[in-house]
């Protein structure tokens, strides 16, 4: 009798205990409060970006948000994060990197801009941040470079669950110089094959019909988490895979729950705004302060910091700024209005926040950034600090020379280059005219 029942009671234990392929919420040692966060596409922003009130973004804000789940979160970024290649945007790299080590950042996927730094650098930047980089389809395509710093995916333990992170680059975004980027799909399937894991979560830097697509063709994901597709994409579910992204400079979070049914990820699952009404990172800010300490020491030169501003035209006879003071002669009136405005007085506003070193804010809070006479470093510009009168009617030294050459710029053109919806979402030409008005309209 004892032996006839014994596959019975064996059945009957079985369902008792939960047999589910995925596991789900069934197995009592889970914590079902382990969330994952991702973040992606920070283009450089290790603040906000915009210096006004209320912009999102920011590596102190991603903090708060990410510590609000002690113990229980695995943060993972996308990609995306350098803003170009140039040593003063590596030092910026590494910094956002070193915030990212902070919060315990377990896998950091290498998207196209990742990909465009040269391989020189990447030793350094892997050594001294100490980040676990993951790239499932791309290598180096040079076969003595060093490749130790870098994995196929990685994996997390959570009690009794095996958490696998992959990571995937576009090739139709990749420029591919320093890297071969193998087909995502079989790039995948082939490292997933090799090993055991009750999660998995793909990060994307691919465009929003590549993320449908690779979790379309790979059921065996649970989340597929991309890159740059513009706008966030709040989580949808595709057969078992939920797909989402987190992108914009980093303004935003997707949130997950990895633990429980498709469906009970799904509902789980979430974009969340780094505004500013979040508190600030003591660790993280310690961090920004580090980072401005480096741009005061080194007082990077504009023409070299690759920050983009306006082009020298090819051909053009003194095509150089004069300096402020050049105007003073025949433009007396307007000169007194322009030292009483706030444009004057731009630099000392990014002083008071320990950022005037920062290019990213010297290109609006100086005169003819990286242009020929204009400002290069804060200790040979002084003359070229603050919003001058050649920042909105451009290089003037012509003009100065001969009064009857007219400057090159329309002024009117050039206050939405810095006066922005990130800057100043609430620029209107018609209520800011009359602060600074002057000459003729």
């Amino acid at each position: 009798m004892y032996t006839r029942h014994r596959p019975i009671a064996f059945l009957l234990l079985l369902a008792l205990i939960g047999c589910d392929r995925d596991w789900g919420s069934q197995t009592k040692h889970v914590n079902e409060d382990v969330v994952l966060y991702c973040s992606g596409d920070t283009a450089g922003w290790i603040t906000p970006c915009g210096c006004t009130t209320g912009q999102s973004g920011g590596m102190s804000r991603r903090a708060s948000i990410i510590e609000s789940e002690p113990g229980n979160a695995i943060y993972v970024d996308v990609g995306g994060t350098p803003a170009g290649v140039t040593e003063y945007h590596l030092e910026k790299f590494l910094a956002i990197l070193n915030g990212e080590k902070e919060l315990g950042v377990v896998a950091h996927n290498l998207g196209v801009p990742e990909l465009n730094i040269a391989l020189e650098a990447w030793e350094r930047i892997a050594e001294q941040s100490q980040v676990p980089f993951v790239s499932t389809n791309a290598e180096p395509s040079t076969t003595n470079a060093s490749t130790n710093w870098i994995k196929k995916s990685i994996f997390v333990q959570r009690n009794d669950k095996r958490i696998q992170i992959l990571g995937v680059v576009s090739p139709r975004l990749s420029t591919q110089g320093h890297w071969r980027v193998a087909d995502p799909k079989q790039a995948v399937l082939s490292e997933i094959a090799k090993s055991r894991a009750d999660v998995r979560v793909l990060l994307a830097y691919a465009e929003e019909t590549e993320l449908i697509d690779l979790a379309k063709s790979i059921p065996e994901l649970s989340f597929v988490i991309g890159g740059p597709t513009g706008q966030t994409l709040p989580p949808r579910r595709h057969g078992r895979v939920i797909v989402s992204s987190a992108t914009n400079k980093g303004k935003y979070l997707v949130s997950a729950k990895l633990f429980g049914t498709p469906d009970q990820r799904l509902e789980a699952t979430k974009i969340t705004e780094v505004s500013s009404e979040l508190p600030q990172n003591p660790k993280q800010d310690s961090n920004l302060d580090r980072f401005y300490q480096l741009l005061k020491q080194k007082d990077f030169s504009a023409s070299e910091t690759g920050v983009q501003t306006a082009r020298v035209p090819h051909g053009v006879k003194d095509y150089e700024i004069a300096g402020s003071d050049s105007c003073l002669k025949c433009h007396t009136v307007d000169q007194h209005v322009w030292l009483s405005s706030h444009h004057s007085h731009a630099f000392a506003s990014i002083e008071k926040s320990n950022a005037h070193f920062e290019p990213a804010c010297q290109v609006c809070h100086t005169t003819g950034y990286a242009l020929p006479g204009g400002f290069e470093t804060v200790a040979s510009s002084e003359d070229r600090l603050g919003v001058g009168c050649e920042s909105c009617h451009g290089p003037s030294l012509a003009h100065v020379n001969q009064p009857t050459k007219r400057t090159p710029f329309n002024a009117v053109d050039q206050c939405r280059k810095c006066h922005d919806l990130e800057n100043s979402p609430k620029f209107d030409y018609a209520k800011y005219w009359p602060k600074i008005a002057h000459g003729k309209k």
